[in-house]
């Protein structure tokens, strides 16, 4: 059983609580390096109870995919099924949760319903503005939207918050640094 450190854990409620109050998608912004993935998968777990939800979790990078797949196993456990969706890997709708690159999901996003999936993790979020991002994000309609970022700001001045809503929690390196959550070395 994973237990989340304590940032974590009150990312967690305020993730929680903007969807008791009714919030379909959120941002979460916090430092490379401090369990971003962790934490998404944390929530997936909360999230997701019925056994037939789906999660799809996109992203630009495959060793993030890969990095992401096996975080989430080890939190959700065996019970689900996992895949990928990237170059000749595609698990299509075989599986429980899918791990897919923006750019492979381009090329087959009409063999998808919009409400395929139930939970949908946009990681490295910051790039949702490009237009290999925000006509998927913009086709899938889950239960529940999750931007993930370490880096907001784009040098395009476009605004993440118009897709995801402002951050329901921030953990900036400067802060995670004074507060000694790791060591810069």
């Amino acid at each position: 059983m994973i237990i989340p450190r304590p940032y974590q854990a009150e990312c967690l409620e305020c993730i929680a609580k903007c969807r008791l109050g009714g919030a379909i998608k959120a941002l979460v912004v916090m430092a490379t390096r401090l369990g971003k993935t962790i934490m998404a998968a944390l929530d997936v777990k909360r999230f997701l109870e019925d056994p037939k939800a789906r999660l799809l979790f996109l992203c630009h990078k495959t060793d993030i995919l890969y990095q992401a797949r096996s975080e989430f196993e080890v939190v959700l456990g065996h019970e689900k099924t996992y895949g990928f969706f990237h170059g000749k890997d595609k698990s299509f709708h075989k599986v429980d949760c899918l791990f897919s690159s923006f750019e492979t999901m381009s090329n087959y996003i009409e063999m998808f319903r919009p409400d395929e999936f139930d939970y949908v993790i946009v990681d490295e979020s910051h790039h949702s503005h490009a237009e290999t991002y925000l006509p998927i994000i913009n086709y899938f309609h889950p239960k529940f939207l999750l931007g993930l970022t370490a880096t907001p700001n784009r040098m395009d001045q476009k605004d993440i918050t118009e897709i995801y809503g402002k951050p329901v929690y921030e953990l900036p390196l400067e802060k995670a640094l004074a507060l000694g959550y790791f060591d810069p070395a």
